[in-house]
């Protein structure tokens, strides 16, 4: 079962990048992962010196609780998630366009869910001049 519960004070606070790699020698397969670091170029470096081929960065979020975010995102996509070897952030035979849209849902519902409107209120209204 998926929670977009309320994380600890700390993990709200934190920021970081969700992302998606890709390596050419592996089409339809992507590394969805999370990093704390000032930004994705950094994380990936470890990577990018053990792979005859380079990481391509095809997608990045910065946002706030990376972590707990890209476990929603993990258990969504499990049907998808690579059965033989590759760790368990390898995702395959899945379109990159839906791992970015539901990386972007998740971002968006769990954004309301840590910052709910005050019960009977009603959406901000914009007057326009």
């Amino acid at each position: 079962m998926l929670r977009l519960s309320s994380s600890s004070e700390k993990e709200k606070d934190e920021i970081g990048f969700i992302y998606v790699l890709s390596n050419e020698s592996e089409p339809y397969r992507y590394k969805i992962g999370m990093t704390r670091e000032s930004s994705v170029e950094k994380r990936i470096k470890g990577y990018q010196t053990g792979a005859s081929n380079k990481f391509v960065i095809e997608y990045q979020l910065h946002t706030s609780e990376p972590y707990k975010k890209e476990q929603i995102v993990h258990k969504i996509l499990d049907l998808y998630r690579c059965k033989g070897g590759g760790g368990k952030e390898w995702f395959e035979n899945i379109d990159l366009g839906k791992i970015i849209y539901v990386i972007s849902q998740v971002d968006l519902l769990c954004n309301i869910a840590a910052n709910p409107l005050p019960f009977g209120s009603a959406p901000m209204h914009i007057d326009e001049d």
